[in-house]
C-alpha cells in the first residue's frame, strides 16, 4: 500500500508557492487509499466504520495562502509632501514582496523615481521603485511599506485619482479570484487624492445706483474653476 504522502500519492502536488495550510480529504482520496487497505485485514466492517471520520481530518494536498490587495483607497491631500503607507492582508510566504509601478487611466499626474524622491511643480504623486514595496512576511496577517508620495500644492483642482499596479515575481502570492487582480502576481489599486484648496467664490452685484425696499437685485457668482459633474458648493 502507498502511504498517505506527497512521495508516491498521485492526488499531492508541488507547489512554487511558500506557505500552505491543511485542507480537508477527499472522498476520493479515502477510497482509493484506506478502504482497500482496511478491507484487506479479515477484521470485518467495524475498522473501516471507525476510520470514517478520516473523511473529515487533515490531507496532505498544498493549497497556497494568497495576500489581498486593496482594490481602493482614499488619501488626502496633504499640507507638505507626504508618503502615503499602503498594507496588504493575508498571510502569504516569507521573502514575497510587491512592487509597484504606474498603471493606465486616472487624473492625477504622476512620476516613478528610483532614488529619493522630490515632487515637482505639477506633480500629484511619486512612486519609489528604489526598493521592493511592500514586503510580505510569513506568518503576518498585515503587510504595509510606504510606497509612494502624495505631493502637497496650493492649487484647488477637483479629486484625483490614479492606479498603481503590484507586480511580485517571488511566491506568487495575489488572490487571482479577486475582481482588481489579473492573476496571482499582478494586481491594481485604484487611489483617490480629495483636494484640500478651497475654491474660491466671488459674489458682485450686477448694476449700481441705490435701491429701494421691494427692489430686484442681482448678483453674478464667479467661481474660482469649473465644477466637475456632481460636484457643489455651497455659497
Amino acid at each position: 500500500m502507498s502511504p498517505l504522502g506527497c512521495s508516491s500519492s498521485p492526488s499531492c502536488s508541488n507547489s512554487s508557492s511558500k506557505s500552505y495550510r491543511q485542507g480537508l480529504i477527499g472522498p476520493a482520496s479515502f477510497l482509493q487509499y484506506l478502504l482497500p487497505f482496511l478491507l484487506s485485514q479479515r477484521r470485518g466492517l467495524l475498522p473501516v466504520l471507525l476510520c470514517l471520520p478520516l473523511l473529515f481530518g487533515l490531507t496532505t494536498e498544498a493549497v497556497a495562502q494568497t495576500v489581498s490587495v486593496p482594490a481602493t483607497q482614499t488619501v488626502a491631500e496633504p499640507a507638505a509632501h507626504s508618503r502615503v503607507s499602503m498594507t496588504f492582508t493575508g498571510p502569504g510566504g516569507d521573502g514575497d514582496y510587491a512592487t509597484p509601478q504606474i498603471a493606465s487611466g486616472g487624473t492625477a499626474s504622476g512620476r516613478e523615481s528610483n532614488g529619493a524622491i522630490s515632487c515637482a511643480v505639477g506633480d500629484d504623486f511619486v512612486v519609489d521603485r528604489s526598493d521592493n514595496g511592500v514586503t510580505i512576511t510569513a506568518g503576518q496577517s498585515m503587510h504595509t511599506n510606504d510606497t509612494f508620495t502624495v505631493c502637497a500644492d496650493t492649487v484647488d483642482e477637483p479629486d484625483e485619482t490614479f492606479t498603481l499596479g503590484w507586480a511580485t515575481s517571488v511566491g506568487n502570492p495575489f488572490d487571482a479570484n479577486a475582481s482588481n487582480c489579473t492573476n496571482n502576481f499582478y494586481c491594481t489599486t485604484t487611489f483617490t487624492i480629495t483636494d484640500d484648496d478651497p475654491t474660491v467664490v466671488s459674489i458682485a452685484r450686477v448694476g449700481s445706483g441705490a435701491i429701494t425696499e421691494g427692489d430686484k437685485i442681482e448678483f453674478t457668482v464667479t467661481l474660482g474653476r469649473a465644477l466637475v459633474a456632481g460636484e457643489t458648493i455651497d455659497v
